[in-house]
């Protein structure tokens, strides 16, 4: 990346290579986890990733995402990478059904940077954040929840070298013991956040499933986003609350307006895919999306999927019952 690119009408910071560098990775599990079938499963840009990355940047740190997955590398492979760069701080989101190879990777990239600080977050760590730092002594800090405004106060902390007992959402180690801090509460206005770090992701990397295939003869590129944070439902076998909280909060119709624009202009997507849980939530939002896209000539260009929940989406004839 060049400094102080200008990206989508959003500038870039500079990222010298003086910067403290903060790496996030995806681990790579996708042969683990699906055998003979990985190449018909579809890779997804990390957006969760991308999210905190593009904070921790604007707050004017040099980051960047090593996708193990997407490049196709090996366990060992990703470590050296990750090293390599000598970073202060790695981060990365985990699974549960990941914990095993989590548990791997770090162990190995402790003993090629043996100073760097672990931070992880995602769902397992949400849920079991004093767990998780028993089960993995390499990790040093898990964010619980959103990590925007947390990953920023522990990128802080950390070149200041104050007590992580101060900084809402975590769990750290404290006298060799796990410690909890205070619980942070989901961000209220998403509209300050800046887009995703699209820029430190490459396009051509990531596909979609299989089918998108038969349907429209294209996988890639893929452009993933989301319209909101959050589910109005209460699915006993879903994660949603546990990082992001209970209820749904809504991007700005703009911001979702930028990240079609940029993924249009500068990925050059031919998949769009409303990843959110609850896409139909906002019957407006959808309606003032939908008119950008038949406006800007999108939708002649894109195969669209989105994710939703059934009894969110008007049906004319529940409509003419009632």
């Amino acid at each position: 990346m060049k400094n102080s690119e200008i990206l989508s009408g959003q500038e870039v910071p500079a990222t010298g290579d003086g910067m403290k560098k903060l790496v996030l990775v995806v681990i790579p599990t996708i042969e683990n986890a699906y055998h003979n079938l990985q190449d018909f499963v579809g890779i997804s840009p990390p957006m969760g990733l991308a999210s905190i990355a593009a904070t921790a940047e604007k707050a004017g740190y040099n980051v960047s995402i090593i996708d193990g997955d997407a490049e196709q590398l090996t366990l060992a492979q990703t470590v050296e990478r990750v090293a390599s760069l000598e970073p202060f701080a790695v981060g990365s989101n985990i699974m549960t059904a990941t914990m095993d190879i989590t548990r791997i990777f770090f162990e190995k990239l402790k003993q090629l940077a043996p100073g760097v600080t672990v931070i992880v977050g995602g769902p397992h760590v949400s849920a079991m954040p004093e767990r998780t730092l028993a089960d993995v002594r390499e990790i040093d800090i898990c964010v619980i929840g959103e990590g925007d405004d947390t990953i920023v106060e522990i990128l802080r902390m950390l070149d200041r070298g104050e007590d992580p007992g101060a900084i809402a959402g975590i769990a750290y180690r404290k006298g060799g013991q796990p410690a909890v801090t205070e619980r942070r509460a989901p961000i209220k206005d998403l509209t300050r956040l800046p887009i995703p770090a699209f820029h430190l992701l490459d396009p051509l990397l990531y596909r979609s499933y299989g089918w998108n295939n038969w349907v429209s003869g294209y996988l890639k590129p893929l452009g993933i986003i989301f319209t909101d944070r959050g589910c109005v439902g209460k699915c006993n076998f879903c994660a949603v609350h546990t990082v992001f909280g209970k209820g749904i909060r809504f991007f700005s119709v703009q911001q979702i307006k930028d990240q079609i624009d940029y993924l249009m202009n500068v990925w050059k997507i031919r998949i769009l895919y409303f990843q959110d849980d609850t896409f139909t939530a906002n019957r407006k939002l959808v309606s003032d999306i939908c008119d950008y896209l038949i406006e800007k000539r999108y939708n002649e260009r894109l195969e669209i999927m989105v994710s939703s929940r059934v009894d969110t989406i008007p049906s004319p004839y529940l409509e003419e019952d009632a």
